[in-house]
């Protein structure tokens, strides 16, 4: 299994965090659905 480093993992949650200018829920859902990541809040629902 493939993992990041500590740096790539800020990175991303930076990324998925900015609220201002990041990306909408619908989009990182597709995100993580095109990389076979389950996403946990479309799950919860």
């Amino acid at each position: 299994m493939k993992t990041f480093t500590r740096s790539q993992l800020q990175a991303i949650a930076d990324a998925l965090g900015d609220t201002d200018a990041g990306l909408t829920g619908s989009e990182i859902g597709h995100l993580l659905a095109t990389v076979k990541i389950v996403d946990t809040l479309d799950a919860a629902v």
